[in-house]
């Protein structure tokens, strides 16, 4: 995970904590976005350190009031899942512009 962070340091204007040393993080994007980003237990059973390469990824959409989102409009119909570190870049890279609007 803190190879993923450092990554998105160093490619964006995201925030994004010093020190990841959960399962699960928040981001904000510069659009005011907050996105949770997790490597769930349940999809990565099949880790072991020789095979980290291979973890399972997943990002949400966090509302103002701290509680996942859901907007079919950014494609936020449920979690997103993702194979690789370069996904998730690319994904929160794609997210950046665009904000969820509450109603």
């Amino acid at each position: 995970m803190n190879l993923l962070a450092n990554t998105l340091r160093e490619y964006t204007n995201i925030d994004v904590p010093d020190k990841i040393t959960h399962h699960c993080f928040r981001i904000t994007l510069s659009s005011g976005q907050v996105v949770s980003v997790s490597v769930p237990p349940d999809a990565n059973a099949h880790l072991t350190m020789e095979n980290l390469e291979s973890a399972v990824f997943e990002t949400a959409l966090v509302g103002n009031d701290g509680h996942l989102k859901y907007s079919k409009e950014l494609g936020y119909d449920d979690i997103q899942r993702f194979y690789s570190q370069a996904e998730v870049l690319d994904e929160l890279i794609r997210l950046i512009p665009l904000t969820l609007i509450e109603k």
